[in-house]
C-alpha cells in the first residue's frame, strides 16, 4: 500500500488550506535539468509532485506526475525518479511499499531531497507533516535495502539531506 485513504485525506485537506504546501518542487529544476543534461536522459517522474511546480518550470522534457494526495498517476518508468521534500511525509507502515515503487519506476537514477527534522506543518489530525524523522545515513541504508545505491555527485549534498542515486 502507498498511502491509506485517511492519510490521503489529511494530505488533501492540508493542501487545501495551505495554498504553499505542495508548491516548491519546482525549486531544484535546475538540479533535474543538469542531471538530465548530464546523462542525456529524455523522461523524469515527478514522486510526490504536489502542486506540480516541477512540470511548470522545467521544459524539453517528458516530465510524468505523481502525487495521490492531489489524484494525480502518471508513473511509469522514467530515465529520473525526482522527489522533493516528500520521503519524510510517507506513513512509516507504508514505506517500504513506496521505496519499491520508486525504484519500479526508476530505470537509470534518483535524486531526493529529503528533510531531516519536524515540519512547520501541522496535519489536521495534529500530527507533525513529517511523519519520519531521520537522519541522512539512516534514509541512504533504507534506500540501499530497497535497490538504490546513493553516488558522490556534484548535484548532492548529504548535509542539506540530498541523496543522488542510482539502481542496484
Amino acid at each position: 500500500m502507498l498511502i491509506s485513504d485517511e492519510y490521503r485525506r489529511l494530505n488533501r485537506e492540508l493542501h487545501e488550506s495551505k495554498p504553499a504546501f505542495g508548491s516548491k518542487g519546482g525549486k531544484c529544476w535546475h538540479i533535474v535539468k543538469a542531471i538530465c543534461q548530464e546523462h542525456g536522459y529524455k523522461t523524469v517522474l515527478d514522486y510526490g509532485c504536489g502542486k506540480a511546480g516541477l512540470k511548470t518550470t522545467l521544459s524539453g522534457y517528458g516530465v510524468y506526475e505523481y502525487d495521490p494526495a492531489l489524484d494525480r498517476d502518471e508513473r511509469r518508468p522514467c530515465d529520473l525518479v525526482y522527489s522533493r521534500d516528500v520521503l519524510e511525509h510517507i506513513e512509516p507502515d507504508c514505506l517500504s511499499d513506496v521505496l519499491n515503487d520508486i525504484r519500479a519506476n526508476m530505470l537509470h537514477r534518483g535524486w531526493f531531497l529529503i528533510a531531516t527534522c519536524k515540519s512547520g506543518d501541522i496535519l489536521p489530525d495534529g500530527r507533525n507533516a513529517h511523519l519520519i524523522v531521520e537522519d541522512i545515513h539512516w534514509w541512504a541504508e533504507k534506500l540501499r535495502q530497497h535497490g538504490m545505491e546513493p553516488v558522490k555527485s556534484q548535484f548532492a549534498s548529504r548535509k542539506q539531506g540530498q541523496i543522488e542515486v542510482t539502481p542496484i
